[in-house]
């Protein structure tokens, strides 16, 4: 919170003079959601579902679009975020509170989910995961759960399901990251709510723990 600070060199990745500033803010924020489509396996032509449209939630459709995922549905509460989604490349945008929102999903897909990434990780988001998976299907845990939660284990042994967490990034996420923004592929304008200047920073706070829709940015 601060105009400079040090930090060791070993920690920071140079960007290209191409990208401006507010891009480069959200590319640390894509490096998980890449992370996560990388350790999914190999998406090229495969059927996705991301469970939350937060800001994570519409980088992970970013990532798994860029890897390849043939159609990609989204399931959200809030309206707007849904809306959202379809903006930026979602085939399908679903109401996760509809009572027929499993259904929809897979018609939306055309079948089963090959990968799920739930960017919830709530007990009902991932319970519902692994009922949207075709078997050996996998459900990447995206989001930070709250609590253990109780899993239909059942299931997940006789369809032979992959549960896999996601923590973090790589170096090679955050190059791969780098190169998406250099490439344009970073929806600033629909992630960006609001920057702020520094003598602000309180305001900014403000700003986002009142509405969750977008990125608050502070601007030294």
């Amino acid at each position: 919170m601060a105009d400079y600070f040090v930090a060791p060199s070993a920690n920071l990745f140079p960007i290209p003079e191409d990208v401006d500033d507010t891009t480069a803010a959200l590319i640390e924020c894509l490096s998980t959601p890449v992370h996560a489509v990388r350790i999914a396996g190999d998406l090229t032509g495969a059927r996705v579902v991301v469970l939350g449209a937060g800001t994570i939630g519409i980088l992970t459709l970013v990532a798994a679009r860029r890897a390849g995922a043939s159609v990609v549905a989204v399931t959200d509460t809030d309206a707007g975020k849904l809306a959202r989604a379809l903006r930026v490349g979602a085939d399908a945008a679903v109401d996760a509170t509809a009572d027929d929102v499993d259904s929809r999903l897979i018609a939306a897909l055309g079948g089963p989910a090959d990968v799920v990434l739930d960017c919830v990780a709530s007990e009902r988001s991932m319970n519902q995961g692994i009922c949207l998976l075709r078997r050996a299907g996998t459900l990447l845990v995206v989001g930070v759960p709250p609590r253990s939660a109780a899993l239909p284990m059942p299931i997940v042994q006789d369809w032979e399901i992959r549960i896999q967490g996601c923590a973090a990034y790589t170096e090679e996420d955050v190059d791969t990251s780098i190169g998406i923004a250099l490439a344009g592929g970073l929806p600033v304008d629909e992630l960006v709510s609001a920057t702020y200047p520094l003598d602000d920073i309180g305001q900014a706070f403000r700003a986002a723990a009142s509405d969750c829709s977008g990125k608050v940015l502070v601007a030294p």
